[in-house]
């Protein structure tokens, strides 16, 4: 709506230095996020895609690619660590959006990973769908992502602490075919 989107303006000038006029916004209807999140995309005209900011709105808050920590405290105000409300599918969408910067990376699904790709095939033996566990008092998200013009493929950790603090690794795959 009109007041949503005033206040993401709002957002993207004072954080980004960006008018109004600068940027074109579009709601996005997407899947895999938990209900009463709603998604906006945030482009600067004439930046040919390269400089843009995502925006999930949950309880009237609102949460930015282009801050930080927002992943972290989207999770907290969710109280999702004690609540654990958010599926595998779910939890990878958000991090998406909010956080991976990555956009010469292809999330490897479990459906491209049960039926890969000849590319795919020389890492088949390492790789495992997206999967979310909880222990310790937090949360981890393991995922592989395909380089979109490269046959390398990473291995992704994402690791939530009870503190909500957000631990990110990395790492390229060896061929094993």
């Amino acid at each position: 709506d009109n007041q949503t989107e005033q206040t993401i303006l709002n957002h993207v000038k004072q954080n980004f230095s960006l008018a109004a006029d600068e940027v074109s916004i579009k709601k996005i209807e997407a899947e895999n996020l938990p209900n009463g999140v709603a998604q906006y995309y945030v482009e600067k005209k004439s930046s040919y895609g390269n400089i843009f900011y995502n925006y999930l709105i949950y309880n009237n808050q609102l949460y930015c690619s282009g801050v930080e920590k927002d992943f972290g405290k989207f999770l907290q105000d969710t109280n999702f660590l004690a609540a654990k409300n958010l599926t595998t599918a779910q939890f990878l969408q958000l991090y998406r959006v909010l956080s991976f910067k990555r956009r010469d990376i292809n999330i490897l699904s479990a459906e491209k990973i049960s039926n890969p790709s000849d590319k795919i095939k020389l890492y088949a033996k390492q790789l495992a769908p997206p999967q979310l566990t909880f222990e310790d008092g937090g949360a981890t998200l393991i995922f592989f992502g395909k380089k979109v013009a490269a046959e390398k493929v990473e291995r992704f950790e994402i690791k939530v602490s009870p503190a909500y603090q957000v631990i990110v690794s990395n790492q390229v795959l060896e061929k094993t075919a």
